[in-house]
């Protein structure tokens, strides 16, 4: 089942019309004649599905007061995206599943593999706003977790 190519596909539709398009990827054959192909299609999905999703709150944004275009929004960011994540994870420990990557797809696979660190601080940097202070915070993430070599 290929992904559909613009987001008008998904404007009306439900999870229930989203879900095959995930569905058909992870049955998918994946191996390393095929993985790029298959990354092709889950990004095409995911661009699609992201746009419609993006269409439907700028439309509801644009005008509060019309309640088919509150629905529209509402369907998107309670129903069909946290789903559509869901499913994005699932694609994503497939791929990094793969004891094989092909030459030249080895920066893509390892974006998945990436370690993550969890840094307990005392307090945490704000800015007078109240916002996060990032710099603070990346500061504090690199004098905490030791620099590898690898990028």
């Amino acid at each position: 089942m290929k992904p559909p190519a613009t987001a008008a596909v998904f404007a009306q539709a439900s999870w229930a019309d989203i879900l095959p398009y995930y569905e058909a990827l992870a049955a998918a054959p994946l191996k390393p004649a095929t993985l790029t192909a298959w990354l092709r299609d889950w990004s095409q999905l995911e661009a699609a599905l992201s746009e419609a999703a993006a269409l439907a709150m700028i439309a509801y944004t644009c005008d509060t007061g019309d309640p088919g275009k509150e629905a529209v929004h509402l369907r998107f960011s309670v129903e069909i995206v946290p789903k559509a994540e869901e499913q994005s994870v699932g694609l994503a420990r497939r791929l990094v599943a793969q004891p094989e990557v092909p030459e030249g797809m080895e920066t893509t696979v390892a974006r998945f593999k990436a370690p993550r660190a969890v840094l307990l601080c005392d307090r945490i940097g704000r800015h007078a706003s109240g916002k996060a202070d990032y710099r603070w915070a990346r500061e504090a993430a690199l004098d905490a977790v030791p620099a590898t070599s690898e990028a």
